[in-house]
């Protein structure tokens, strides 16, 4: 389910499991708009927008591309502006690791 992956994300202490999770979670986003919607209500957006401006560049790059994948769905655009993922994401523009400015643009 969605929202074990949303708490392991944030929550896990193992930074490869909050990869592990995050890329799961991107998967499932690109597959189709209602897991987009799916999981910005299970609280997705909460813990995604710390791990944009963590200092793990593989979880930053994750966390970039899930932001993306959830961006398609014009209804969740305010959303990820009102919980401050798209400063986040400005921010990791200036990332030293090419692969975190490629999915942040």
């Amino acid at each position: 389910g969605i929202a074990p992956l949303v708490w392991l994300m944030g929550a896990s202490l193992s930074a490869d499991v909050r990869v592990h999770a995050a890329v799961a979670l991107r998967n499932m986003t690109a597959a189709t708009a209602d897991n987009e919607t799916r999981v910005v209500k299970e609280g997705v957006l909460r813990t995604l927008v710390p791990l944009l401006t963590t200092t793990d560049e593989a979880l930053q790059e994750q966390a970039a591309v899930l932001a993306r994948n959830i961006s398609v769905n014009p209804a969740n655009d305010e959303k990820l502006v009102g919980e401050g993922a798209l400063a986040a994401l400005v921010k990791n523009l200036k990332c030293p690791r090419k692969q975190v400015q490629e999915q942040a643009a």
